[in-house]
């Protein structure tokens, strides 16, 4: 049972998985801890609205991607990186915008 095609997807998934956890988990609780804490020690409001949805949303579309296409092998893994980049500058949006 050890030659299974599922064998080999699930062995091939470890260096995914580590990757798709660290960037997901690590990425996703920085910036939900950085929302509640910075308008704390900063003299400002937390951000709400439509942009603060499409940050999560670009962050999180990006991780499940990149883990599915590092699994699969293919060329989407750099789009899917894109999409995590574009979700960390949404953040970085409304980080400038509370210290300003």
């Amino acid at each position: 049972m050890q030659n299974t095609a599922w064998a080999r997807i699930v062995a091939g998934a470890e260096g995914p998985k580590r990757r798709g956890t660290a960037v997901g988990w690590a990425t996703m609780m920085v910036v939900g801890v950085a929302y509640r804490l910075l308008p704390m020690m900063l003299p400002a409001r937390m951000p709400t609205g439509r942009s603060m949805f499409a940050g999560a949303l670009l962050l999180e579309a990006g991780v499940l991607g990149l883990f599915a296409s590092l699994l699969a092998q293919s060329r989407w893994a750099i789009a899917c990186g894109g999409l995590v980049v574009a979700g960390l500058v949404v953040f970085a949006g409304h980080v400038v915008r509370m210290v300003r």
